[in-house]
């Protein structure tokens, strides 16, 4: 998946949720993520 905007750093799991939450600043991950570009993930049964 490719990147459009580089994802801060986060200094913990709360301040990268709250990031990533509705109930914080809420981004939206489509400015960050190409979704488009998507695959299934590969996982070893």
């Amino acid at each position: 998946m490719s990147m459009k905007k580089a994802i801060p750093e986060f200094k913990s799991e709360a301040e990268e949720f709250e990031f990533w939450s509705s109930s914080g600043e809420g981004a939206d991950s489509t400015e960050y993520l190409d979704w488009s570009r998507r695959s299934a993930p590969n996982c070893p049964t």
